[in-house]
């Protein structure tokens, strides 16, 4: 499955329902905007209906103006009921109606209140734990980028070997982690920009360093290979939290969800008809644009260097293709057949053919 399209988070089974995901994620602006649109509607519908479909008072049809509307649905909706109004006709109904919607919003509104506390505490909890947890992942990698610094400078293979193998796993559980956590725990929301900075700074220093250490060109296949995978991981990674900070609009009020869906509808090819200065934006913010840009551009750099650059890695991959025989058995243009294959330059493909056999493993046996 394709890492990139993170899934949302899972049902838990009888601890949740989709009613009370929805419920739990209204904020107060959409109770009382629902509020208003409730007693508002009403209001409507009573002053502007003909006789006998609204409001009747001291046992008279009437046709009440907005002022008397709008005071009978606001009795009607907080449930206390004079009983100086009385729905008759099909007022009856949005009578129930705007009844049933007011004891629903009055319970979510003082749960919601209720719970505050509650929520806070678990927040802080929950938030601490996970900047423990970042900390710690930020000073782990601190301490291989490091050691494979090091390493590399004293022309430690086996050092630089150990290094980059506990660095491949270590970045997998971090990267497993984020994935987990911001779709299932809502990570990148709660409190962790910090922790999460410095991740992420630390992050491109550790491409930095093995792009640096892929540019030694030191003589071993897998040092080669692995600082290079690296290299590119780090961008597939951030790429996918990328994605997920721009997605991560679990927490927006239905109504700020509901005004960008107005502003897209009424965006021109050519421009915006309708614009919102200080529109709130719940995308990934620049300090991780910035980052994320950098370990890509790091990325397509080590790439493109690669493709003109003598390694071992490509040594290695074009000693598996070469053809076993003698050279003058081999195709005359083997080397650009092979460097379209590796997607390297002709010459890089012609030098490392040339190389493999002046150190002579070339030809094959």
């Amino acid at each position: 499955m394709d890492e990139n399209l993170a899934s949302p988070p899972h049902t838990k089974g009888p601890l949740t329902t989709k009613f009370g995901r929805l419920c739990e994620q209204a904020a107060y602006v959409d109770l009382l905007v629902g509020a208003a649109l409730i007693i508002f509607g009403a209001a409507a519908y009573y002053s502007f209906m003909p006789i006998g479909w609204t409001l009747s008072l001291n046992g008279t049809n009437i046709s009440p103006g907005f002022a008397d509307s709008l005071y009978f649905s606001v009795v009607t909706f907080t449930t206390l009921g004079y009983g100086d109004y009385i729905p008759v006709g099909c007022g009856k109904f949005i009578a129930v109606f705007v009844v049933l919607c007011g004891l629903l919003l009055s319970a979510l509104l003082i749960g919601k209140i209720a719970s505050e506390r509650h929520q806070a505490m678990l927040l802080l909890m929950f938030t601490s734990d996970a900047q423990r947890r970042l900390d710690a992942f930020t000073t782990e990698l601190q301490g291989l980028r490091l050691e494979i610094k090091v390493a590399a400078t004293n022309h430690d293979i086996l050092g630089v070997r150990k290094s980059t193998k506990l660095l491949t796993g270590l970045l997998e559980a971090i990267f497993n982690y984020l994935i987990f956590n911001a779709n299932q725990a809502r990570l990148l929301e709660f409190g962790n920009a910090s922790a999460l900075k410095s991740l992420y700074t630390e992050l491109y220093q550790v491409q930095l360093t093995c792009v640096s250490v892929h540019k030694q060109r030191f003589n071993d296949v897998i040092v080669s290979n692995r600082t290079f995978a690296i290299s590119l991981r780090l961008s597939s990674m951030m790429e996918t939290l990328r994605r997920i900070h721009q997605s991560r609009s679990s927490h927006i009020s239905y109504c700020c969800l509901f005004a960008r869906m107005i502003r897209k509808a009424l965006r021109y090819k050519a421009g915006t008809i309708f614009q919102m200065q200080n529109f709130p934006t719940y995308a990934i913010d620049k300090m991780h644009q910035d980052i994320a840009k950098k370990i890509s551009d790091e990325a397509e750099k080590i790439k493109k260097w690669a493709t003109s650059h003598e390694t071992a890695r490509t040594l290695q991959q074009l000693y598996d293709l070469v053809p076993a025989g003698k050279p003058t058995t081999w195709p005359k243009d083997l080397h650009k057949r092979l460097a379209r294959q590796l997607k390297v330059s002709n010459n890089l493909a012609k030098r490392c053919i040339d190389s493999l056999i002046n150190t002579g493993k070339l030809p094959k046996p």
